[in-house]
């Protein structure tokens, strides 16, 4: 075998057309990550105006005053889920608040996020009110109190909200590949139970129960408006509140932004092309030559042969590919954040998300170069293969789009460019693994009852 691999591997690197193909691949998807990157226009806005949507219990207070209660248990429906005490007046709030996974933290509209203790509920919460000055606390017995931070709220009227308030962000799906790429929020609803609420003065109104929700977006001609989150709800038992709530509260905390690797993998795909005709050339050169009866008569195993030819393509093609990939990773990242895409509010991507897109993504070339090598053996002409798995990798990015959600993740996670997934990586390069598996066993199946 290891003599089959030395001829195979001397073949390869003197066929200058395969060569060529993967030199220009690695440029190309360089080049085109950086133009990619080069040509963003930075992130949206997040400063657009008041967003706040959440389940409000509350009474009116006036002057100074002070809200204490006990988060007896919250419901982990989001990372981000929020329930606390709140004072507000319109748009401008101060709010002391426990999230299943980020501990306390206290927020004043879009710009002030404190933190507090990494502590989840049960936990004891309080704000109190001095002037304009509003200072949040938390504990773990409510006897013992630990501040968490002090605001002041300009403007803030006599008569203010004061009570409890329940919210729990969308979940955000990503599905699809970067050029084919499907996003879509998924309402949560959050649910906190409270107790030992009191508010001192004590309030002359009775509780009331809010859905606060931002204004209305008027209706856009020709565009279908997203469902709203399901309204919150209370109910109370005794001294006991139970609410739930669906929304944000203040600025959207920083999550893991696609951007930041989807000019290395829109790149990738884009360079296609080029992978696909070197895996097609390596096989179907010697067709075009005449050079199989040679390499059969010297090696009468043609299960070797191409065995060695897969062996030696799969590894240049996937070492090519990590280059490719590692490189335009490198250099796309500076450029984007130098438009914006930076932290705090688009975080550097985890060295899972790096490990994905790189290795991932040479692997999935890697295997649409098998793919082709096992067509070529099966078709033995290159335009034909050239065509055929061109197709088969493009054709359902464009059908996706305008086929219904469902219908349209289900095309792109059965066809080859499956193994660019964005929501399932894994599992779309084992379904292109599958398509290489199964061109290259048709192909040796037909290589032993042909003549060449």
């Amino acid at each position: 075998m290891t003599a089959v691999l030395r001829s195979e591997w001397t073949k390869f690197r003197t066929v200058r057309s395969t060569v060529w193909c993967l030199l220009a691949a690695v440029g190309m998807i360089v080049v085109l990550a950086v133009l990619q990157s080069s040509g963003s226009t930075g992130p949206p806005r997040t400063d657009a105006g008041p967003a706040d949507r959440f389940q409000f219990v509350y009474q009116p207070t006036a002057g100074n005053v002070t809200i204490v209660a006990h988060v007896r248990a919250q419901d982990a429906s989001h990372p981000w889920a929020k329930a606390g005490v709140i004072i507000k007046e319109g748009t401008a709030y101060a709010a002391v608040m426990v999230t299943p996974d980020h501990g306390v933290r206290m927020r004043t509209g879009t710009t002030t996020d404190l933190a507090g203790s990494r502590t989840p509920a049960p936990r004891w919460l309080k704000l109190a009110r001095a002037g304009n000055t509003i200072t949040g606390y938390e504990s773990a017995d409510g006897a013992s109190w630990r501040t968490v931070g002090a605001v002041t709220l300009d403007g803030l009227p006599q008569v203010a909200e004061v009570g409890l308030f329940v919210t729990s962000p969308d979940e955000e799906r990503v599905s699809g590949t970067p050029t084919a790429k499907r996003q879509q929020a998924i309402h949560t609803v959050g649910r906190a139970t409270f107790d030992a609420v009191t508010i001192t003065p004590k309030p002359a109104a009775e509780w009331s129960s809010q859905d606060v929700a931002p204004p209305a977006e008027p209706p856009v001609p020709g565009r279908t408006r997203a469902p709203e989150p399901p309204a919150g709800s209370t109910s109370r038992a005794g001294d006991m509140f139970t609410v739930t709530g669906s929304g944000e509260l203040g600025r959207p905390q920083p999550v893991e932004d696609s951007t930041r690797v989807d000019a290395v993998l829109g790149a990738v795909i884009l360079s296609v092309i080029l992978f696909v005709t070197a895996g097609t050339l390596y096989m179907t050169a010697e067709y075009r030559r005449n050079l199989t009866w040679t390499t059969f008569a010297a090696i009468p195993q043609r299960g070797r042969v191409l065995a060695a030819k897969a062996l030696i393509l799969g590894g240049v093609t996937f070492l090519a590919g990590l280059v490719a990939t590692g490189a335009a990773f490198w250099l796309s990242q500076p450029i984007l954040r130098d438009h914006g895409y930076r932290a705090p509010a688009f975080p550097d991507p985890s060295t899972t998300t790096v490990v994905r897109a790189i290795v991932g993504g040479a692997a999935f070339l890697a295997l649409i170069a098998l793919f082709s090598l096992g067509v070529g053996v099966i078709l033995r002409r290159t335009a034909s293969v050239i065509t055929s798995v061109v197709a088969l990798v493009f054709v359902p990015q464009v059908v996706a789009p305008f086929l219904p959600p469902t219908a349209g993740s289900r095309l792109l996670g059965v066809t080859p460019i499956a193994g660019m997934s964005i929501g399932y990586p894994w599992s779309g390069v084992a379904v292109l693994a599958g398509y290489a598996a199964a061109a290259l066993s048709v192909g040796y199946w037909l290589l032993r009852r042909r003549d060449a």
